[in-house]
């Protein structure tokens, strides 16, 4: 009976270093440096062709300082649009080299035909925030994003 206990307590154990180290390097969290300071967000990842077709299609309420983040396999012009989307959006275009290299403030979109949204400049990721989010922290063109786990 000891060892049976022994060995459920080690599972155990290991699981929890196992989700640990899972979610230092497979987390979510998002930090956008500015010359004056820095913006935390906690994010959800969109990366297959799913996740970012579904996005935040009828998300009622985001959190004030989550968001999704959307990632490409590779840098283009990638295009967004607010279908069945119910709150405004900003969408952070963010470079190859992770870099903010465009700001866009989204409104849902009910019926067809929905605006198209896309960056002045080459993207690999798009970071959607609650909209007005980037002005009210100040974040700007150029400012650098390190993704965390």
């Amino acid at each position: 009976m000891k060892r049976y206990f022994f060995v459920i307590a080690l599972i155990s154990i290991i699981l929890i270093i196992v989700k640990t180290v899972f979610s230092m390097f497979f987390g979510s969290n998002l930090v956008i440096l500015k010359d004056n300071g820095s913006v935390k967000l906690n994010v959800d990842i969109a990366e297959t062709p799913l996740e970012r077709t579904r996005g935040l299609m009828d998300v009622k309420n985001l959190p004030y300082g989550n968001g999704m983040l959307f990632i490409f396999e590779k840098s283009g012009y990638p295009e967004m649009w607010m279908k069945d989307t119910l709150i405004p959006l900003d969408m952070i275009f963010i470079s190859g080299n992770f870099r903010v290299v465009d700001i866009k403030y989204a409104i849902p979109c009910r019926k067809d035909p929905c605006e198209i949204y896309k960056p002045i400049r080459e993207s690999k990721y798009i970071l959607e925030v609650n909209g007005n989010f980037t002005s009210e922290k100040g974040i700007e063109i150029g400012d650098r994003v390190n993704i965390y786990s």
